[in-house]
């Protein structure tokens, strides 16, 4: 009778949370939908991979001018090719490059909310880390942030490091595990070749094994720090043999020649950045008095850098744990990957002028948001945990701390979606949406279509 009830019970949780997923990945998507991001970016990356079908490998071509009949192609070294050659793959299946983009979303963003699961489940070693996650997965569902910031290829890294992080986490507590962790060093491959941003991230992973295994005295992480390298490196070197012109995983250029230390001002609030979707109201604050939104971003600063120093504290109680502690090497990776992030960034700003963008003047790596979001996704599931945890012990600031956010971010986020609702449905205003101007974006996807899949059209 007690076993029934108890099956009964763990029956009804597993289908709410398996509810509010799949209500978390449907909003997520029809969103992306909505603000569809076909961009020049994008539109140039597509094109590369119908260039690569045909021959062309990953690269730009066009008429030349003074014989429209001769097409001269030169390699695509803006972005790394991780996403054409994706692109390519599974539009041998689907035949349509556009709908192949939105099969890439679906299965990234699958992949970030699952790996966010596994993840509160080590944050929080409990029977609450089910509460925990069905918050964490209410919240994905109805807020633009953190997910907002992420086009495809950022979407698509971030869950590639999110799912190797969770293969690491189980691979130092079972070690050496080397099978597992040469997939790990696989899945950091794949997200550095879809974005150049997670090259450096690629030493997040052995660093946590290595630190972890100097804490512990266990010398089979360093092997399993070992072959992650190893299948890195092995990689890297098949695609420079197969795309040579290519490149594996450096940018055409990364920083200038000059010293620029007036960029290390520009650094973005992102942790709360994470909660709260600010850009919108930034903007609205911005044509109601000039300067007003650089004042609030000021204001954002303090509490950014006290949701860090929170994660931080999180992270160094783990380490000071008498006898150890389970949660030991996810502190150390959420603090290896603030880390590596951050000096990254204040590295690229430091050497590369501040580019004069329409929406920023003085942009530098340091203000672009999602270029934080491997840190984010550590961040917002442990709010969540937190929030979720007794207040008890020494741990009681942060909880109420976490509650606090969570909290306001969850009234924040049905707030600016009921405003979202008024602006669609009230105003019929879909100014900012992929339905502004329905014909045009018809067209425009057609023309995509058209560019990677011609097979005598070049790009003009």
């Amino acid at each position: 009778m007690i076993e029934g009830a108890r099956a009964s019970e763990w029956g009804r949780r597993t289908g709410v949370t398996v509810a509010l997923l799949l209500l978390a990945f449907g909003l997520r998507l029809g969103n992306r939908a909505l603000f569809y991001d076909l961009f020049p970016d994008k539109v140039r990356q597509i094109v590369a991979a119908g260039n690569l079908l045909r021959g062309r490998g990953i690269s730009d071509c066009w008429a030349e001018p003074a014989d429209l009949a001769r097409v001269t192609c030169q390699p695509q070294t803006d972005w790394p090719a991780g996403y054409p050659m994706l692109s390519a793959a599974i539009t041998k299946l689907s035949g349509d490059f556009i709908v192949t983009d939105a099969i890439i979303d679906a299965i990234a963003l699958a992949l970030v909310l699952l790996a966010a699961g596994s993840l509160i489940r080590r944050f929080h070693a409990a029977e609450r880390s089910d509460t925990a996650y069905r918050w964490f997965l209410a919240f994905s569902a109805i807020s633009f942030a953190p997910y907002v910031y992420l086009t495809t290829t950022d979407l698509f890294s971030l869950g590639l490091y999110l799912t190797a992080a969770v293969v690491a986490l189980r691979i130092a507590e079972r070690p050496p595990a080397l099978a597992a962790s040469a997939g790990a060093g696989a899945l950091l491959w794949l997200a550095a070749v879809t974005r150049y941003n997670y090259v450096p991230l690629l030493a997040c992973v052995p660093i946590t094994f290595g630190l972890v295994g100097i804490l512990r005295r266990d010398g089979r992480l360093f092997r399993s720090a070992a072959a992650c390298v190893a299948v890195a490196l092995i990689l890297s070197l098949a695609l420079r043999l197969s795309l040579p012109r290519n490149g594996a995983l450096l940018p055409h250029s990364a920083g200038g020649g000059g010293w620029y230390p007036g960029n290390l001002r520009s650094l973005d609030p992102f942790a709360l950045k994470a909660f709260f979707y600010l850009d919108p109201v930034l903007s609205r604050v911005k044509r109601i008095i000039p300067g007003l939104d650089s004042v609030v971003l000021l204001a954002a600063q303090p509490l950014a850098l006290l949701l860090v120093a929170g994660s931080a504290t999180w992270a160094f109680t783990r380490l000071r744990s008498q006898g150890g502690s389970d949660q030991e090497p996810l502190g150390i990776f959420m603090m290896v990957t603030l880390a590596v992030t951050v000096a990254t960034l204040a590295w690229l700003s430091l050497r590369t002028a501040p580019e004069n963008l329409p929406y920023n003047p003085r942009w530098t790596y340091l203000w672009e948001t999602r270029y934080y979001t491997p840190f984010l996704l550590l961040l917002v599931p442990l709010a969540f945990a937190l929030a979720s945890t007794p207040t008890a012990g020494g741990s009681a600031a942060l909880v109420r701390g976490a509650r606090v956010t969570v909290g306001s971010a969850v009234v924040y986020a049905v707030a600016f979606d009921l405003w979202i609702m008024w602006t669609l449905v009230g105003r019929h205003d879909l100014s900012r949406t992929s339905f502004a101007q329905p014909t045009t974006a018809i067209r425009v996807a057609h023309q995509v279509r058209h560019l990677a899949a011609s097979e005598d059209r070049p790009v003009v």
